[in-house]
């Protein structure tokens, strides 16, 4: 990449040092929400996938320690709701919530 003074630019150190920066000092919703090329890729095919995690309605207990664990923000307890829902497309299927689910109300199915 040149400038008009026909200098190189370094832009590989200068993309290192801007995704160093946002790993360090953002909150990883903020990566895996918004700027990961990953989660675009699994927001687009999550949305039709036959299988997920799913909440049991009747095992939930409304904690929230699904929601406090998830790395996408894709676990989410609405006020009119009485349990936690999993948002298919914004889900990496990383299980980490329904490792820390005290009733097991979230299985894969």
């Amino acid at each position: 990449m040149t400038v008009k003074t026909g200098k190189k630019l370094p832009v590989l150190p200068i993309l290192t040092g801007i995704g160093v920066t946002v790993s360090l000092f953002l909150v990883p919703a903020l990566w895996h929400r918004y700027l990961c090329p990953y989660r675009t890729l699994m927001n687009i095919t999550g949305s039709f996938a036959r299988h997920c995690w799913k909440v049991d309605i009747q095992a939930c207990s409304s904690c929230g320690a699904c929601a406090k664990v998830c790395p996408a923000d894709a676990s989410v307890i609405d006020d009119k709701e009485a349990y936690a829902r999993i948002q298919k497309g914004s889900c990496l299927e990383c299980a980490v919530c329904a490792q820390v689910c005290p009733g097991n109300a979230i299985k894969y199915s």
